[in-house]
């Protein structure tokens, strides 16, 4: 146990388990990063699916317009479907557009943020480098700590049995007159 509690020392005297729960938080803040970029590509992805075939069909000529004795009754059909393409390709240029500043902005916030934190990763990641060196393992903190707990409960339990047992009880102190007759 001895050995045990240096370690606990050690990685307590470090501040390990601070810094692990930082590193934590870390990976954590970084996973706000990749969740928007994540949503960003899927985005992308959908916009790149979509069928400008179906854009372009809507400004092919109708047969049956041109030519015809009602052309001008006709005629706001074939203008409704050539704005109708133009609207619908304005909104996907619309959504280019505000895909590319969303990834600008997050990719922004991210190197902010990795600049911010950089002294604290960079603390850390010494702290943890120097206990290595020193022979310790500072994934092995939690699992340390637990261990010592674990045995430092257990010898408080001994300590309280053998204090116990050291104690005279009221039993023993009894007279065997006292005791019940069968």
């Amino acid at each position: 146990m001895p050995r045990l509690e240096e370690r606990a020392q050690k990685f307590a005297d470090s501040e390990v388990g601070s810094r692990l729960e930082e590193n934590a938080t870390l990976k954590s803040e970084e996973g706000v990063f990749a969740e928007a970029r994540d949503r960003l590509d899927h985005c992308d992805t959908v916009i790149a699916d979509a069928d400008f075939a179906a854009i372009e069909r809507l400004t092919v000529e109708i047969p049956g317009i041109a030519g015809s004795s009602r052309e001008d009754l006709l005629k706001p059909v074939t203008e409704a479907l050539d704005k109708a393409a133009a609207d619908l390709l304005a909104a996907l240029d619309s959504i280019d557009s505000a895909l590319t500043t969303a990834r600008q902005t997050t990719d922004t916030a991210a190197a902010t943020w990795n600049e911010a934190v950089k002294p604290d990763r960079e603390s850390t990641n010494e702290v943890f480098r120097t206990l290595i060196e020193e022979g310790h393992r500072p994934d092995e903190y939690l699992a340390t700590k637990a261990r010592l707990d674990t045995l430092t409960k257990r010898a408080e339990h001994k300590k309280t049995l053998s204090k116990k047992q050291e104690k005279p009880t009221h039993r023993a102190q009894r007279s065997p007159q006292g005791a019940c007759r069968q």
